[in-house]
């Protein structure tokens, strides 16, 4: 679903923004990977910024859950886009993984299956 996929790259690349230092970037790539049977589209968005404390890591993707080390003041938001993120992916058959370190950033790698021969429309 295109609608989708474009909501989950929003959520996730606006929030490396979001967490980003002043003038720092967001890296995206874009790779395939196959097992023989199956071609997967894997895509990693790396930000440079506050990263996520480790105990956070496996509440991420909880309805309404902000990491601790969030100042909602200066980072707003409801908690609810990775959840959204998560849904999408599952519902596409795909998987996420976040690798953190605090200060220096998160990197979110998803791998989604390629529909070879699948109609665009977007």
């Amino acid at each position: 679903d295109a609608g989708q996929l474009t909501q989950l790259f929003i959520n996730l690349i606006s929030n490396s923004i979001k967490f980003s230092y002043p003038q720092g970037s967001v890296d995206v790539s874009l790779s395939t990977i196959s097992d023989g049977k199956n071609e997967m589209a894997r895509i990693s968005i790396t930000d440079h910024g506050i990263g996520i404390p480790e105990n956070d890591i496996p509440l991420l993707f909880t309805r309404f859950f902000r990491a601790t080390n969030v100042n909602s003041g200066s980072h707003p938001g409801t908690g609810l886009g990775l959840a959204i993120v998560k849904q999408i992916i599952e519902h596409h058959d795909g998987s996420i993984q976040v690798e953190s370190e605090l200060g220096k950033g998160t990197t979110f790698t998803i791998e989604i299956p390629i529909m070879r021969g699948a109609a665009i429309n977007g």
